[in-house]
């Protein structure tokens, strides 16, 4: 009840920084969700070099996220990468709870 006290107790410049932060969260959040859909469509599609595609800029923003991800999901049957799926999942869900009409930031940024 007194984290609940605190949000309350926010005043408008609070909230409008976390109306901010919840726009800047989703679009990162939706930018890495279509990263990594494009990888998981380059994995499928792409025969040549992967790190070349699109200048590598896709390979170079999220391969730090599936290098340790492959070390606990390694790679399938014939050789299918599934950590990219598990980050869209991620992102998807991250997006959901954080930053919707009804996730949590939406919530402090209203006031309760």
């Amino acid at each position: 009840s007194e984290a609940l006290a605190s949000v309350v107790a926010m005043s408008e410049a609070q909230r409008k920084v976390v109306g901010s932060a919840r726009v800047v969260l989703r679009v990162v959040l939706t930018f890495y969700l279509l990263l990594f859909l494009f990888r998981i469509v380059s994995n499928q599609f792409i025969q040549e070099e992967k790190e070349d595609a699109f200048g590598g800029i896709p390979y170079k923003l999220t391969e730090p996220f599936l290098e340790p991800s492959r070390k606990v999901f390694p790679m399938g049957v014939e050789g299918v990468d599934p950590t990219p799926v598990f980050w869209v999942l991620g992102c998807s869900l991250l997006n959901e709870i954080l930053t919707s009409g009804t996730g949590i930031l939406a919530k402090i940024e209203r006031g309760g």
